[in-house]
């Protein structure tokens, strides 16, 4: 079995959530904010959305 690495934490993460520089958040649990690449999945999810229900009619 290799070697493991530690996982990432802390200020390494932060550019994956769309955090105002100079606040420090305290909780990113059950209501906290959402990371970035789920944001990006939520527009493209409702851009298609968009897309379909004008096509209904």
């Amino acid at each position: 079995m290799g070697a493991m690495t530690a996982p990432a934490y802390g200020h390494v993460l932060r550019p994956r959530w769309m955090l105002e520089e100079g606040i420090w958040f305290l909780n990113h649990g059950s209501y906290g904010a959402a990371p970035r690449a789920v944001l990006d999945g939520q527009s493209d999810w409702r851009a298609g959305e968009r897309t379909r229900d004008s096509s209904r009619g």
